[in-house]
């Protein structure tokens, strides 16, 4: 029981993945682009020792590359003839063998976010987050762990013995007569806008998705919705405003349906089973399955106006033949569901209908009472 409650929702979310993204989400990922590249020229953090024997303070600032310190460099010095009273490891480039790394993070990401905002799809963002979210959570940690080994690992014959300790890793800590600050700055407040960027677009996503390809609502509910406006579609399909096979020349008949790799155009399902099928041939335009005729009612009835021309067919429950939806008899059977719940079965003529014992007493319906989910009559066979 789990499992078949489970296994849809699984199903649709792999179909989800596999959405191409929106075209305004293509433009926002390339625009951060920007900010992640101004994260190379910017530091990421600085640290900041302040001492009433250096009132103006002393500085060094962390690139994702290389250090840097005030005073054209010197800073670094002073601190690190500092740290050696009290045996701390020398700073300098060689001690962050991490920066050597991150350039290239840095370029694997600009290229991945450029690849995904060309060409990518849900499943290609939610990569990129995922790479993203590493790359970040490994620097920052690194960064804790570098500074953690400079507080602890003392050398025991140093002049000034002092306990071990870990040194600040945001705000300030007062060591001795010294105050450090640690505070990150622009480099990292560029790589924050990147990351929360790439989080929220693809969190925007996950939403929409869940509600427009993942989320399906009961058939019941479907057809509920398909009130005035699926009826008065009905009628424009009947009387051939839309054509559902009759003589217009935009297309030769229903297209084949490949149930291994066709997803519904309405709930992003496998199409799998063609006696539920139904099909949408729109003029100049790639054609829509639907894997249960609730979804082709839903998805009718959301486009009120689809242009002249455009062909419907139904597939025979019993004889998975394709045929013209306003030609079809439509039956409500009492056991047999759909994909998505629906009970409606089409067939292509009573005699097709007579033959399957899915069908047998079950109410009659037309194509516009499909679409507007009301049963009228009933003929028994």
């Amino acid at each position: 029981m789990i499992l078949k409650t489970v296994r849809p929702l699984v199903d649709r979310f792999e179909q989800f993945l596999n959405e191409p993204i929106h075209f305004g989400a293509r433009i926002v990922l390339a625009l951060l682009v920007v900010p992640l590249v101004m994260s190379f020229s910017q530091p990421l953090w600085r640290i900041r020792l302040l001492a009433p024997q250096y009132p103006s303070g002393l500085h060094m600032d962390i690139y994702a590359y290389t250090l840097d310190g005030g005073h054209d460099g010197h800073d670094i010095e002073e601190i690190n003839e500092l740290n050696h009273y009290i045996g701390m490891h020398r700073i300098d480039r060689a001690a962050f063998a991490d920066l050597d790394w991150l350039p290239f993070a840095i370029g694997l990401m600009v290229i991945l976010t450029l690849r995904t905002a060309a060409i990518g799809n849900v499943r290609t963002l939610v990569d990129l987050v995922v790479i993203t979210g590493y790359v970040s959570l490994f620097a920052f940690a690194r960064f804790v762990y570098k500074l953690y080994v400079f507080g602890h690992d003392l050398d025991p014959k140093a002049a000034l013995k002092i306990q071990p300790f870990m040194p600040v890793v945001i705000g300030s800590k007062q060591i001795a007569n010294f105050t450090t600050a640690s505070v990150p700055d622009w480099g990292s407040l560029f790589m924050a806008t990147f990351v929360l960027g790439v989080l929220g677009v693809t969190l925007w996503h996950l939403v929409v998705g869940y509600r427009a390809a993942w989320r399906t609502p009961p058939a019941s509910s479907v057809l509920s919705r398909t009130s005035a406006r699926a009826v008065a579609l009905a009628v424009l399909l009947t009387a051939g405003f839309v054509s559902t096979g009759g003589c217009r020349p935009a297309a030769a008949g229903p297209a084949l349906l490949d149930a291994a790799r066709t997803t519904c155009a309405f709930c992003r399902m496998g199409v799998t089973d063609q006696r539920f099928a139904s099909q949408v041939l729109i003029k100049s335009d790639a054609p829509r399955f639907f894997d249960d005729l609730s979804c082709l009612a839903g998805y009718l009835a959301e486009r009120p106006d689809l242009p002249a021309g455009t062909r419907v067919y139904v597939a025979d429950h019993r004889s998975s033949t394709w045929v013209s939806a306003d030609r079809a008899i439509y039956v409500r059977a009492s056991e047999t569901t759909a994909a998505m719940g629906s009970r409606t079965l089409a067939y292509e003529s009573p005699q097709s209908r007579a033959q399957d014992p899915k069908a047998s007493g079950g109410p009659v319906i037309d194509f516009q009472e499909v679409l507007a989910g009301v049963s009228r009559r009933t003929i028994e066979p």
